[in-house]
């Protein structure tokens, strides 16, 4: 006996499917349903004052589009993970730039505004909502913190656990504390050298810093230890330079990262070499785009439930 009849377009829109064309038929001989494998999914969002352009400033009453429309990608991919997770998905959330407390600087990151793992997507969506976009960008600093909240109490201890990242970044690291020994971690703390601006040549100190940001992606893909590993998957929003096409984060193009090679190559190539594969790369020019791919990577993550 076979089924017949209309079916949901959650997920289906994001290739073009319809409502009028999603009648689904279901058979007596084998089906899909749902699992029980537990999810935990932890969204960067980079807030870094590149998010504020155009017209934002450094005001948290002020609209910032570029932000604004990161920030409602990531609100529709909070309400995917947790209704149609169920109980055994959750999320948590970490906005960064160039600095988490303790460090004092009236730019950091505020400590309210990090998320841990959790059920309930109210918390995560009113953060999320508070974001706001200024200083520079530390994109290793957003992986330890991803590594935090992975090993507090809060995250799922099954050992069938499956982990994700969800990393919107443009890839170009700006910002580092010159000849502070105290701040950032030692782990994403480069030598002294001057900030960089966008879409520049790099300095030393960013040169180094994208190796320990790789670095730090790559224990997090592959942890010591007996740690679950996390898939990290890249949202490359507004990188520099143009789109390279088919090249593949092979080893030896990920050796490349902490060269002298200009932004407009540099910030891609980390990007893509963070990403676990090169199906978990998506490069954004058009912010109006984030909501589909945010969708594409929760359907991806969701799919980690089915069974046959």
């Amino acid at each position: 006996m076979t089924v017949r009849g209309q079916g949901p377009v959650l997920f289906s829109s994001v290739v073009g499917i319809t409502a009028s064309d999603a009648a689904v038929s279901s058979g007596a001989a084998a089906g899909l349903r749902w699992g029980d494998t537990p999810l935990d999914t932890i969204i960067l969002l980079d807030s870094s004052g590149s998010m504020a352009i155009p017209g934002c400033g450094t005001s948290s009453t002020t609209f910032c589009p570029l932000l604004q429309d990161a920030k409602d990608a990531a609100t529709g991919f909070v309400d995917l993970l947790l209704h149609q997770g169920g109980s055994v998905s959750q999320v948590g959330y970490a906005p960064y730039n160039f600095c988490y407390p303790p460090f004092v600087n009236n730019q950091c990151v505020a400590a309210g505004l990090i998320q841990d793992l959790t059920t309930h997507p109210q918390f995560v969506k009113l953060r999320i909502a508070n974001t706001v976009a200024w200083g520079g960008t530390n994109a290793c600093i957003a992986l330890l913190k991803a590594q935090d909240l992975f090993a507090a109490p809060q995250a799922q201890q099954d050992p069938r656990v499956h982990r994700s990242i969800i990393l919107l970044a443009d890839g170009d690291n700006t910002f580092f504390y010159n000849g502070s020994t105290t701040y950032p971690p030692a782990a994403c703390r480069p030598p002294a050298d001057a900030a960089t601006p966008n879409c520049s040549a790099a300095q030393t100190a960013e040169r180094t810093l994208d190796q320990m940001t790789y670095q730090q992606a790559q224990a997090l893909r592959h942890p010591s230890g007996g740690q679950k590993p996390a898939d990290i998957y890249v949202v490359g929003f507004k990188v520099c330079g143009s789109d390279d096409g088919n090249t593949q984060a092979t080893p030896r193009y990920c050796l490349g990262i902490g060269d002298a090679a200009h932004d407009n190559v540099a910030d891609q190539r980390l990007l893509k070499c963070i990403a676990s594969s090169p199906t978990k790369f998506y490069r954004v020019t058009n912010a109006a785009d984030l909501p589909d791919v945010f969708q594409q990577v929760a359907a991806t993550i969701l799919g980690r439930r089915l069974l046959q």
